[in-house]
């Protein structure tokens, strides 16, 4: 358990983390286009994925005849293409 609390590790750690930050700050303020299309694009893929996995989840249900699946399935599929439309559009 000592070597977990060592102080010449913390301060590794610690100038680690700052390096981190530091080269996060200065790619956002030199390449401010790739950090802006980074923002931009992240969450309409995750976006894309919850669609498909809303398809997934709507489809493997019990009761399939519950218009909650249908609904789901329906704006699922909006989602993965509003998605896809802005994807094209940024890229």
């Amino acid at each position: 358990m000592i070597e977990f609390n060592h102080k010449d590790k913390i301060r590794a750690d610690d100038h680690i983390s700052s390096l981190l930050i530091i080269g996060t700050i200065l790619f956002a303020l030199f390449f401010t286009l790739e950090s802006i299309m980074s923002l931009l694009v992240y969450p309409f893929i995750a976006l894309f994925f919850h669609g498909i996995l809303k398809i997934i989840t709507g489809t493997n249900k019990r009761n399939k005849g519950n218009p909650k699946n249908l609904n789901r399935v329906l704006f699922s599929i909006i989602s993965i293409i509003f998605s896809v439309v802005i994807l094209y559009f940024f890229v």
